[in-house]
Formats: C-alpha cells, structure tokens, sequence
C-alpha cells in the first residue's frame, strides 16, 4: 500500500511537470505580435516592480566526510604440503591493506541568485491574465 501510494505521488508529479511545459497563453482574437507586445509590456512592469536583486545563498549545507576504511586480506601461497596424507595449501603469512578515506571537512555551498525572479513570474502571469491572457494546454503562445 505505501509503494502505490510513493508510486502515485510520483506518477502525479511527473504529470504536473509535463504539464507546466504545455502551457501555452491564448487570446480570443490575438497574434503573435499582440501577445509579444502584451509580454514585453508585462516584463517590464515586473522589473519595474520587482527589480533584478542578486544574493550570494548557501545552496547546500557544510559536512564532515563520513569515514571510511576498506581492507583487502592477500594470501601468499606457499604451496602444498609435502605430507601425502595431507593435501592441502600452506600459508606462511597474510598481507593485509587498509586504506582510510573522508573525514575532512567539505565547505557548505554557494550560488548567487535573483531573490526577485519568482516575484517577476508571478506578476507576469498575473499581468498577462489582467490583459485578457489565459493559459490553456497546446497551442497558443509562450
């Protein structure tokens, strides 16, 4: 039951992904040209509105690299027994290898992003809908 379940989400997930990139803005009446100029119209309202605000942000926090020791145990063989009764290899020694990797530490990560783009996304949509637009899946515009 909880498999169907992650199964599920995962299913509707994909589909709302696929979705979004269908989406295509119509008007009843509207050129190519009417939407461009609706949308460069919109654009900059949304940059007047919500201007480009670049930030440095931590993407991914700082960690330790977990430890970790792998061994390999080398036999060496030193042939077989020379008692009849006994046929079996001999061994003189073993040669064990370990080697020791992580533990250090790994800085957290940085990325400079536009704390404004998602604002611009939203006064988009929200402009174009005021102008007439609505969104609908095929063809129409982008």
């Amino acid at each position: 039951m909880k498999n169907r379940h992650r199964l599920m989400l995962i299913a509707a997930l994909l589909l709302s992904v696929v979705l979004t990139g269908c989406m295509r803005w119509q008007k009843p009446g509207a050129t190519q040209a009417d939407f461009e100029t609706d949308k460069t119209e919109c654009n900059r309202e949304g940059l007047s509105n919500y201007p480009i605000d670049y930030e440095k942000q931590q993407v991914a926090n700082g960690y330790t690299a977990p430890i970790v020791t792998n061994c390999n145990i080398g036999v060496q063989d030193q042939g077989y027994s020379q008692n009849p009764y006994l046929y079996a290899p001999q061994t003189q020694s073993s040669d064990i290898s370990c080697v020791t990797t992580g533990g250090q530490y790994v800085p957290p990560q940085y990325a400079t992003i536009d704390v404004n783009q998602a604002n611009r996304n939203d006064y988009m949509k929200i402009c174009l809908t005021a102008d007439g637009w609505s969104q609908h899946l095929g063809s129409g515009f982008r």
